[in-house]
């Protein structure tokens, strides 16, 4: 066994997982997994969003290591299905080291959706929120035009290489002008809707969650530099924001009210009707955009979305002044599903978990922060503010409280198995 060909492979193979979207917790149990299923004992693991260190001492006892640097990540489903399914099927069989660089191309050179699919998903997730968040039909064609421009603003500035700080700016100074033009020409209602529906495009809402669960557990390092990454994102989206707002803006109090509309027109069950509805459509564009590519995991994805959506409205009802109770609740249900599906269909949890939460993300909360913040409105930051770091908080805490149970579970079947294969 070549010890070189083994710590070129598990630290791609890590390096591969996180550039996917992968979570730092799970990626350094399956690269532990992995060193020991190649007999090596004393290992030592630093896996950070951008970086990945990784050292084993040989039988020789000879200590090798490897550095490498983590691109920015986009979140890839099916590579991190695909890279998952590789690593089971390493620890499992017996495979020549001299195997695994080929075997990791073939796992990492995954098909992706055309350019137009992507964009047509990603304005189906938009129109659904534009509706959840109280948006009318004039304001849902202005939020489809601006997804038109993000998506290729988006993608040109990514072949370019462009910073994330600059291309999120260039992207919300874009929509924010766009939105202004058509409220200033009468056609669109709700500016303020129409910027947060497209400012949800580009929020972090998934870097924030695996921030907050990475402190929660014991990944503080990861967890920060995550956060810090995260809120510097949204600092550049509100920048962009301000910038066209105040170049393109003639009413200075439509982002300073932030008022959201409601849905007019239908009654209290049609309404829960509809967003339950919409979240299954705001989750499948996601699912979508996240590359999951099995048309089975596209609809259990896509259900869960409704599903999450039904228990978050029933948790609410029943626990209307605890967000971090019901909040809670609903991520451990969400982390559940994901759970359950994941052993069924022997994939990653995260190809359900990912799109099915999409409902859950504050996103909203933390923009009307941050607006609140920006334009010194303490009716929006005050409020806001608290409650989405409670959401916050409930969504890992639920995450967690999942994760810990199904850990004990899988260790009870374990022993159970282990203790009937010795009695036979």
């Amino acid at each position: 066994m070549n010890n070189e060909n083994v710590l070129d492979f598990v630290s791609h193979w890590a390096r591969e997982m996180i550039a996917a979207g992968a979570n730092t917790e799970r990626v350094s149990i399956g690269v532990t997994h992995l060193f020991h299923k190649f007999g090596y004992k004393e290992i030592s693991i630093d896996l950070l969003t951008t970086k990945v260190e990784l050292s084993i001492r040989t039988k020789e006892g000879v200590y090798l290591d490897r550095h490498l640097a983590v691109p920015t990540a986009k979140i890839n489903l099916e590579r991190i299905r695909r890279l998952n399914r590789l690593s089971y099927k390493v620890v499992d069989e017996d495979i020549d080291d001299k195997d695994l660089a080929s075997l990791l191309e073939e796992a990492t050179n995954s098909k992706t959706y055309p350019r137009v699919i992507n964009c047509l998903a990603l304005t189906v997730a938009m129109v659904a929120l534009s509706r959840i968040f109280g948006g009318l039909w004039q304001d849902i064609v202005v939020v489809i035009l601006n997804t038109l421009v993000l998506f290729g603003l988006t993608t040109l500035t990514g072949k370019a290489n462009f910073n994330r700080i600059i291309s999120n700016v260039l992207c919300m100074f874009v929509c924010t002008a766009s939105a202004a033009l058509f409220h200033n020409i009468g056609f669109a209602k709700n500016f303020f809707v129409i910027i947060l529906t497209n400012a949800f495009y580009l929020v972090p809402g998934i870097q924030l969650v695996n921030a907050f669960r990475n402190i929660f557990c014991g990944q503080e390092m990861n967890g920060i530099i995550e956060l810090l990454k995260g809120l510097l994102e949204l600092i550049t989206i509100i920048a962009g924001v301000a910038f066209g707002y105040f170049c393109f803006c003639q009413d200075s109090g439509l982002l300073i009210e932030g008022a959201i509309p409601t849905h007019s027109g239908v009654g209290l069950i049609g309404y829960e009707i509809e967003l339950v509805v919409l979240s299954i459509f705001a989750s499948l564009g996601f699912a979508v955009s996240f590359e999951v590519r099995k048309k089975r995991d596209l609809f259990f994805a896509a259900l869960g979305g409704g599903i999450i959506r039904v228990a978050f409205i029933l948790l609410i009802y029943a626990m209307p002044n605890y967000r971090i109770a019901y909040m809670t609740l609903a991520a451990f249900i969400a982390a559940l599903y994901a759970e359950i599906l994941a052993n069924i269909q022997k994939k990653s949890s995260i190809v359900y978990l990912y799109p099915s939460i999409i409902p859950l993300i504050p996103g909203d909360l933390v923009l009307y922060t941050c607006f609140g913040m920006v334009w010194q409105n303490p009716e929006l930051f005050g409020p806001n503010g608290m409650e989405s770091i409670l959401a916050l908080v409930g969504i890992c805490t639920g995450f967690v409280l999942c994760s810990t149970i199904m850990h004990y579970v899988r260790r009870f079947k374990s022993m159970k198995l282990f203790k009937r294969n010795k009695a036979e």
